[in-house]
């Protein structure tokens, strides 16, 4: 048996050394006596698989000084900006609530990883990498066209928004249905990142929607021979005529309008089909109200920040308020226990986003937090969950920057 162990080991030990970088290695490192790939993968921004995918063969329980090991490569995209240590029983759900970001970064920065059950405990994960969702940019929302309110179609939302579907490409040569799909399943399956995903099937804007909208539709999972040409979704029409008063903006984080309910006194839900429009600014209260609307009170607005993308076409400010600035004469102001309420086309008649097809807004005193999106694909603009809050329906990164405001 000894013999046994020791011919083992010594396999083990030539095939460590002998262990060869993947394909288009760019970056290679010399382990060093007490090195293990944990921290290797650590040192050099990488998750644990992306450092496994770079030095295929290789056995991190028998790793040995002197074995020269890949610590960047195509296979380990996309590059990590951000590394974390799993700790015991965490899963991407309680990982996710902790450090504040989206379950769809976490899929994307971390294709190769499964989230059923619990995480592998001591495996190296990425919290932000360059293929994030959320990317800042300059896009302004497109002009609203200059026609009477009477000229724009008012639809219907419960019967002219059809929810959206898969649509495969004519040539796609394998496909993946599933009552459950997700992309990391995908990737896992059939090596399909996230970029293609959306290059192959054009409909499909955030994995985030894919179990609600793909449900046992088609889903094209490798290279069509004539792949679609990606078309950001524009600008239809309205869901609802525009009413002065009613109408939204978000050009910047210094620019922009949202709603308020019309008395401070009361709760937000209950106001939800009489807010009025507030806007930072005079630039924004000219482009939607003409100059005869509302500018928000002073010290309301206590942090915000835009944000834009362009590929899904959707833009957003979200931040931080303090309740106690909207007061009426009598100095009464917003309850700090009212959950608060959602502001959409169809809880607010006649208001719009301009150059939006549709928008979200919610609104929460108790927590000081607001966020407004808006979009021009239903489901980047989810209205169908309220009682879920900004954190969970408009992700972002500024809700806690500053200490809940009482004043």
């Amino acid at each position: 048996m000894r013999v046994i162990a020791t011919v083992l080991a010594a396999l083990a030990a030539l095939s460590v050394a002998s262990a060869t970088p993947a394909s288009g290695c760019t970056s290679t490192y010399k382990v060093k006596s007490g090195n293990n790939c944990g921290g290797i993968a650590n040192a050099f921004k990488m998750t644990t698989a992306g450092f496994k995918a770079c030095n295929p063969g290789l056995s991190c329980s028998h790793l040995k000084a002197g074995t020269t090991v890949c610590t960047a490569c195509p296979a380990a995209q996309p590059v990590c900006n951000k590394v974390y240590r799993v700790g015991s029983s965490e899963t991407c759900g309680s990982l996710t609530t902790a450090k504040k970001i989206s379950l769809t970064t976490f899929q994307m920065c971390n294709p190769g990883v499964s989230c059923v059950g619990s995480l592998p405990a001591g495996e190296h994960v990425c919290l932000s990498c360059n293929a994030a969702p959320l990317a800042i940019t300059s896009v302004a929302p497109t002009p609203m066209p200059k026609t009477t309110s009477t000229s724009v179609r008012k639809t219907d939302t419960s019967t002219s928004v059809a929810k959206p579907k898969a649509t495969l490409p004519v040539t796609c040569t394998s496909i993946y249905k599933s009552s459950n799909p997700s992309c990391t399943t995908i990737r896992r399956l059939y090596g399909s990142d996230y970029r293609n995903l959306i290059r192959w099937n054009p409909t499909m804007y955030s994995c985030a929607y894919l179990p609600t909208y793909f449900k046992n539709q088609d889903i094209c999972v490798s290279p069509p021979m004539n792949p679609p040409l990606y078309q950001p979704p524009q600008f239809r029409a309205y869901k609802n005529t525009p009413i002065p008063g009613k109408i939204i903006e978000l050009k910047s984080a210094s620019t922009f309008c949202g709603f308020l309910p019309p008395d401070p006194r009361g709760a937000v839900a209950p106001q939800e089909g009489v807010a009025k429009a507030f806007c930072t600014n005079q630039q924004a209260l000219k482009d939607t109200q003409g100059l005869t609307g509302n500018i928000y009170p002073t010290g309301w607005i206590r942090s915000a920040k835009y944000v834009a993308n362009a590929t899904a076409g959707w833009v957003q400010v979200t931040g931080q308020i303090n309740r106690d600035a909207y007061k009426n004469a009598k100095g009464q102001h917003l309850s700090p226990t009212d959950g608060g309420g959602q502001y959409d086309p169809t809880s607010t008649k006649g208001a719009v986003c301009l150059g939006y097809n549709t928008f979200l807004h919610l609104l929460e005193p108790d927590s000081g937090v607001y966020c407004i999106r808006c979009c021009q694909s239903d489901i980047d603009c989810w209205t169908g969950t309220s009682t879920q809050g900004c954190r969970h329906l408009i992700p972002a990164d500024n809700y806690d920057i500053l200490p809940l405001s009482s004043t």
